[in-house]
């Protein structure tokens, strides 16, 4: 999540994080732990990108469709 990768793909996933972090339940935990800890809110958007990135490369390689009860 360096300037250095794709532009229109950080795009894409910041907005997604923005909309993930106000309405999706499946973040909700890890978005108050992190601001438990003191992180600034862009530090959050930042991790939910990565947490975004990291779940939909998983998604695609195992061809598995998302179940936020699987970690549960």
């Amino acid at each position: 999540i360096s300037r250095i990768g794709n532009a229109s793909l950080r795009k894409a996933l910041y907005f997604a994080a923005l909309s993930a972090k106000q309405h999706a339940k499946y973040f909700r935990p890890f978005v108050d732990r992190l601001k438990a800890n003191g992180k600034c809110p862009k530090v959050i958007i930042t991790a939910i990108m990565r947490k975004l990135l990291i779940l939909a490369f998983q998604l695609t390689k195992t061809e598995t469709h998302f179940n936020p009860a699987y970690g549960t």
